[in-house]
């Protein structure tokens, strides 16, 4: 995933709206065109209904049916990244392979922009797509 990534993009779900829209913002400003949702029932029906290859999946994996839904997104989107967000204190599945992990921050703390930015364009340009290989193939 090299070049420019105006044409790239970015799903996130995430059940919080504030850091939704913080994210969505984020991806916003480093490119991308975002598709925020608040569940993957609605994330699935803005998927379809957009109808753009998904490259980036960033998604809080704490949410119910998060690795059904990124089974079927890497199953049709071969070069997809995934970031995923974990609740502090929480493990994320092993099951999902993720190109990052990043933890959410807490209320009280001050989150970085610059810092969530590079992890991003971290995960998205360094990590291989691992959402076909190793979602796709599951069998849970």
């Amino acid at each position: 995933m090299t070049g420019s990534l105006r044409n790239h993009t970015a799903l996130i779900v995430e059940e919080d709206v504030g850091f939704l829209l913080w994210l969505g913002q984020l991806l916003t400003e480093a490119g991308y065109r975002t598709i925020p949702a608040q569940g993957f029932r609605q994330a699935a029906t803005f998927v379809r209904e957009i109808g753009v290859p998904i490259h980036l999946a960033v998604v809080n994996l704490g949410l119910k049916g998060a690795s059904s839904m990124l089974r079927a997104l890497g199953a049709a989107h071969h070069d997809l990244r995934i970031i995923a967000i974990g609740n502090p204190g929480k493990e994320v599945p092993a099951q999902v392979p993720a190109s990052a992990i990043l933890d959410k921050p807490r209320s009280s703390e001050r989150v970085s922009h610059e810092d969530w930015m590079q992890r991003i364009h971290q995960a998205v340009t360094d990590a291989p797509p691992l959402a076909l290989t190793a979602v796709g193939n599951r069998s849970s």
